[in-house]
């Protein structure tokens, strides 16, 4: 498998996983920042168990994920492909609030996989017309064409 199967079937393996009380988890605890808000967690957790920490950064924000991809060249705001890690604002605040995996795109959406999905690891369908997303972090998976990966 590549580096993207890879990323791909471990968030798979990860669904179900829940947190106990006050935001403790398995995720937090690998990172060394335990009971906090996971999302960006979650998705750190998935790059450094695969041993791809070079193309994740060890951050525990939204915004701090954002700038990091605007700043290597890797922010999109559209075209979505398995394999992004797509950044919502619920708010419209400009303060994002969350971050998930796109494991399959389809006609006017996207399935994903996230942590901190109603307090554990979920998948689940968003509409790309009412899903509040600002755009997305596409890793570089060894110089991959996503479109070709079969997930």
């Amino acid at each position: 498998m590549n580096n993207l199967q890879n990323i791909i079937e471990a968030a798979k393996k990860e669904i179900g996983t829940a947190e106990t009380p006050n935001n403790m988890q398995k995720y937090g605890e690998a990172y060394g920042w335990n009971g906090v808000a996971w999302c960006v967690i979650f998705i750190w957790y998935l790059f450094h168990t695969n041993g791809l920490d070079d193309l994740f950064p060890k951050v525990a924000h939204c915004n701090q994920v954002e700038a990091y991809a605007k700043e290597k060249g890797r922010w999109i705001t559209g075209n979505y492909k398995p394999g992004d890690l797509v950044i919502f604002d619920y708010n419209k605040d400009l303060e994002r609030d969350h971050i998930e995996l796109i494991i399959q795109t389809g006609a006017g959406y996207i399935r994903t996989i996230g942590g901190n999905v109603g307090d554990k690891v979920a998948e689940q369908n968003h509409f790309l017309e009412n899903a509040r997303i600002v755009g997305a972090y596409r890793p570089n998976y060894d110089s991959e064409d996503v479109t070709d990966i079969n997930v």
